[in-house]
Order: structure tokens, then sequence, then C-alpha cells
């Protein structure tokens, strides 16, 4: 949930990979392995030294989201699911 909000903000997210947290970093820079902290270094090293690069993961990774997890999205699936039943 945390990570779905960062996304609706527009914020760079650097995220370990569990769960469905693939499904929402789509670039796998912004996915470490668990318990690698060198890799966890090298990926917030490449926000923090870049902004430009942070500001263009985020809103890229916003768009995805707002195309595909929106209220608007969500709430037409639910319609969907509930009027099939």
């Amino acid at each position: 949930m945390v990570l779905t909000e960062a996304i609706a903000l527009g914020r760079p997210f650097v995220a370990t990979h569990v769960g469905g947290t693939s499904d929402l970093a789509v670039w796998r820079h912004m996915l470490v392995k668990v318990g690698n902290p060198e890799a966890l270094a090298t990926a917030l090293a490449r926000y923090l030294t870049d902004p430009a690069v942070a500001a263009a993961d985020a809103s890229r990774a916003q768009a995805l989201c707002a195309g595909t997890r929106s209220a608007e999205v969500i709430s037409a699936r639910y319609r969907e699911i509930y009027e099939s039943c």
C-alpha cells in the first residue's frame, strides 16, 4: 500500500523484491534483492546523485499507476466483477 501511495504521489522509490512490488516496480533498478546492501546503496545513490532520473522514473511510474490502479480503474473493475455474478 505504501508503495502505491508513493507512486501515486510521483515519488521515486527503491523497494525490495518481495510480494507484489515487482508488479509496481516496472523498472528493475527500482528493485533490489532482500539482504543485498550493496544493491540498495547503488539504487539509492542513482536517485540521490541524479534528481532528473529520479523525477523521470517517478513520473513514468505515476503515469503507469494512474492507468492501471487509479480509483476509477479499480472501481470499474469491481463493477465488472459484481455485475458478472
